[in-house]
């Protein structure tokens, strides 16, 4: 939901964070502000951007509105500049799959991920405890990923996607 905020031109971006996080009641480091571009977001500005918030509106035409992007963040912006989103579908224990974004760290491997996705997600109560990543096609299972496997090897494509599920116990060994 968008308001309106009064701020000068000299503002550099923790000003800034701090002006819209006090309107918004929320702590600066949990937002993530945004270039405008034409009619929308643009690309995010990282959190140690340097410039003034004049720097950021220079290409808006003068006396008119001047609008600034932002997202509530769920984890620091610190922590969240060094991860990567990654969407997958968890398939729970009564096999029904649903859509979940994880953010792993951005440098490291499938174990990150499925540690990631222990944290959001609902184990079965007498279930291994142990994931394991699928690559999908055409509804067919491709590969399995091996933990030590770095995310930035797996490459998102409109026709394949990634499952995460727990191993059954009769499996883990295999």
């Amino acid at each position: 939901p968008g308001f309106v905020v009064t701020l000068s031109n000299r503002m550099n971006y923790f000003q800034v964070a701090k002006t819209v996080a006090q309107r918004l009641n929320t702590d600066p480091m949990l937002l993530q502000f945004f270039k405008s571009q034409g009619d929308g977001p643009g690309n995010p500005l990282r959190h140690n951007y340097d410039g003034t918030l004049r720097d950021l509106l220079q290409f808006f035409k003068p006396r008119q509105p001047k609008k600034l992007y932002y997202q509530q963040l769920k984890m620091k912006i610190t922590d969240f500049e060094n991860r990567r989103s990654f969407k997958c579908i968890w398939l729970n224990s009564q096999f029904r799959e649903e859509e979940i974004t994880l953010y792993p760290d951005k440098h490291g491997c499938v174990r990150d991920l499925l540690d990631e996705c222990k944290k959001a997600v609902e184990l079965a109560e007498r279930g291994s405890g142990k994931l394991r990543l699928l690559e999908i096609v055409s509804y067919k299972i491709i590969g399995v990923h091996q933990e030590d496997e770095l995310l930035e090897c797996l490459s998102p494509a409109t026709s394949r996607t990634f499952r995460i599920e727990e191993i059954p116990l009769d499996q883990v060994e295999l």
